[in-house]
C-alpha cells in the first residue's frame, strides 16, 4: 500500500481544519492510501493548536506539532516535512482554498516518474494585489535568476522525498521549500487545479512578506546554499500531539 504524508502549515485556521482534515481523509481513503496528516501550529492566536489537539486525540494519522510562536510558513513547513515518515509528501494550505480533492491529480501525475508535481491554479482566487505581486515577482524570477519553473510554482505540491534530499540538513532562518526543490533536482512538471475562494478571515500575506519569501526563494535557488549549518533548526516546537498522546517540553525535532 502506498503511503502519503500530507503537511498543512496552520495559523489561525481553527475554523477550517475541521473541514479540511475530513476532506482529506474522504479523497485519500478512496485512494486506499497509508495515510498521515502532519498539522503544524505556527504560533496561532486563536484555538487552532486546541483544534488540532482535538482532532490528533480522535484519529491516530494525525500528527500535531506545535511551535513556540509564529516562524513563518516556510519553517512550520520544513518542521512537518521533517516529521513526515512517508516517502510521497504533499504540502498543502489550511484555508481551504487548495481543494483535497484535487489531490489525486497530483499524485497521479508524480506516479508518472516526476520528483516534483505543482498544482498551478486554473483561475486564481486570490485578491487583485497579491496577484499582481505574484505575476510581478515570478517575472523578476525568470528575467534576473533565469529560473524557468517561476510560472509553475505554488505551496500545493507533491515531491518524493528521497529523490530530493536537503529537509534534514538545512539551518538557520532562511528557509525556501520551492528552493530546496529547485535546487536538488530538473524532473519537475505542473498540473492545473482548482483554486477556491477563502471561505473565512483573510491572507496572511502582504506584498512586504511576498517579497521576503520570494527573495529568499530567489537567492536560495540562486546560489544553491543552505543558511549557516552550525545553527540548529529555527523553531521550537513546544508541544506535539499523535496517537492520542501528547509530549511536551521539546525543543526542536
Amino acid at each position: 500500500m502506498r503511503g502519503v504524508s500530507i503537511v498543512v502549515p496552520a495559523y489561525n485556521s481553527s475554523m477550517t481544519l475541521s473541514i479540511l482534515t475530513e476532506r482529506i481523509f474522504e479523497t485519500m481513503d478512496a485512494m486506499h492510501c497509508d495515510l498521515e496528516l502532519v498539522l503544524v501550529n505556527d504560533g496561532s492566536n486563536d484555538k487552532t493548536w486546541e483544534v488540532i489537539r482535538e482532532l490528533a486525540s480522535t484519529n491516530d494519522r494525525i500528527i500535531g506539532l506545535d511551535l513556540s510562536r509564529n516562524f513563518g510558513q516556510q519553517n512550520a513547513l520544513l518542521c512537518g516535512i521533517r516529521f513526515a515518515r512517508f516517502d510521497t509528501c504533499v504540502t498543502l494550505d489550511d484555508d481551504l482554498q487548495h481543494p483535497p480533492e484535487e489531490l489525486p491529480k497530483l499524485l497521479k501525475k508524480l506516479d508518472e516518474g516526476y520528483d516534483v508535481v505543482y498544482g498551478v491554479p486554473i483561475v486564481s482566487q486570490h485578491g487583485l494585489v497579491r496577484i499582481l505581486c505574484s505575476v510581478f515577482l515570478k517575472w523578476v524570477g525568470m528575467v534576473f535568476f533565469r529560473i524557468r519553473r517561476a510560472t509553475i510554482l505554488s505551496a500545493f505540491r507533491a515531491f518524493r522525498k528521497d529523490a530530493i534530499g536537503g529537509f534534514q540538513d538545512l539551518q538557520g532562518p532562511l528557509v525556501s521549500v520551492d528552493a530546496i526543490l529547485n535546487w536538488n533536482t530538473n524532473n519537475f512538471a505542473h498540473i492545473k487545479v482548482r483554486h477556491e475562494r477563502r471561505i473565512c478571515g483573510k491572507s496572511n500575506y502582504n506584498v512586504m512578506k511576498l517579497l521576503a519569501l520570494s527573495t529568499t526563494m530567489w537567492f536560495g535557488y540562486n546560489f544553491g546554499r543552505s543558511p549557516n549549518r552550525s545553527e540548529g533548526p529555527p523553531y521550537i516546537i513546544r508541544e506535539i500531539a499523535i496517537k492520542k498522546l501528547t509530549y511536551i517540553g521539546l525543543g526542536g525535532n
